[in-house]
């Protein structure tokens, strides 16, 4: 093993008294930290859009819009040519996507992304997938069609699950992108410092939320009866998603290609050149492939 200093540490930090709640809560009931869990479970945290992001975003045109009572913002910008759509993951922003979207742009593509509900400027404090995938949904039917759709991380997650329910994709990107739904909860449960007894806990509540099994909408189990030209990018010291992942997707993905980096973790891997070269060069492809 090399240096630790060398590998990336986890780029979400639960703050101490978070862990403390849990554990005095299921020391005395596993039900009421379940029930804490699964709040926090739908509270994503907002942060500060960085300055190197703020030119980007006051260049882009933007719409105010309402989903089920909650806003969203969406972002365009290049003026013709086929439309990218970007969906970022849990806790980010639309802005993430900054020099890939500017990339594309400069190559002649129209560039589509949107700050998810309860996340960025929003008033609203709580989201789930399900409202991410009916953002992506929205977003296609008034804004698409779409050429690819590019997710990072659980955005990833929700733009295979929009896809299998109609929206049109030619093709799909996952970048850092969870395999499957336990996997997400496992993630979190282990930051937190839950239990296995909390964690089942918390499962039951979900499901029982959701009347359906978590999996239905992990891209493990959708891509097993569905197709469609894809890249999966992952970094082998993501910890947040475990380079597992990838290589879980790609086992049922067929059209899928992988490119593996290293060292740049679950975020910096948006910014990396030779990422940023793959990206182009897929969409490329399947812009060729429509023509």
């Amino acid at each position: 093993m090399g240096n630790n200093d060398t590998v990336p540490k986890p780029s979400l930090k639960v703050p101490f008294q978070i862990k403390v709640t849990v554990a005095t809560l299921q020391a005395f009931s596993p039900s009421l930290a379940s029930n804490f869990l699964t709040k926090l479970f739908f509270t994503p945290v907002k942060y500060t859009t960085p300055e190197r992001e703020t030119p980007f975003k006051y260049q882009c045109a933007l719409h105010r819009e309402t989903i089920n009572g909650k806003r969203i913002t969406v972002y365009h910008k290049g003026q013709s040519g086929p439309n990218i759509l970007f969906t970022h993951g849990w806790s980010g922003r639309g802005t993430q996507f900054y020099r890939i979207a500017e990339a594309l742009v400069k190559k002649g593509y129209r560039i589509t992304l949107f700050t998810a509900p309860a996340h960025g400027s929003s008033d609203d404090k709580t989201t789930d997938l399900l409202e991410f995938v009916q953002a992506i949904e929205f977003v296609n039917q008034k804004f698409g069609p779409f050429l690819v759709g590019v997710g990072h991380s659980l955005g990833g997650v929700a733009t295979v699950n929009a896809f299998s329910n109609g929206a049109s994709f030619k093709g799909i990107v996952t970048i850092g992108t969870p395999a499957t739904v336990q996997s997400v909860i496992d993630d979190f449960c282990d930051l937190t410092g839950a239990n296995g007894k909390t964690k089942a806990m918390m499962i039951k509540r979900l499901e029982k939320k959701y009347q359906r099994h978590l999996e239905v909408h992990a891209p493990f189990e959708i891509m097993k009866t569905r197709d469609v030209p894809g890249l999966i990018i992952h970094d082998e010291d993501d910890r947040d998603s475990p380079i597992a992942s990838a290589h879980l997707l790609k086992s049922v993905w067929p059209s899928a290609t992988t490119f593996i980096t290293k060292g740049l973790g679950h975020r910096k891997i948006l910014g990396d050149d030779a990422v940023i070269a793959q990206i182009c060069d897929f969409v490329d492809h399947i812009q060729q492939t429509q023509s």
